[in-house]
């Protein structure tokens, strides 16, 4: 297993939580992510995930990786 530690800017409230979690669940090979509002996220992997996907996943929102 593998863990990546983001921070990511644009959250503001827990939709904006669960809309990221959704859209990087859907990365290939994610087993967990875990997001709070100060934008600390966590990412388990069953392989190792590029913040490039994590930036892909969330295009088209509001979300960065800071």
């Amino acid at each position: 297993m593998f863990s990546l530690n983001v921070n990511l800017s644009g959250l503001k409230c827990n939709a904006c939580v669960k809309l990221v979690k959704s859209k990087v669940g859907k990365i290939d090979g994610i087993k967990s992510v875990e997001v709070n509002l100060s934008g600390e996220t966590c990412i388990i992997s069953e392989r190792l995930v590029t913040r490039d996907e994590i930036k892909h996943a969330l295009s088209g929102t509001d979300f960065g990786i800071i």
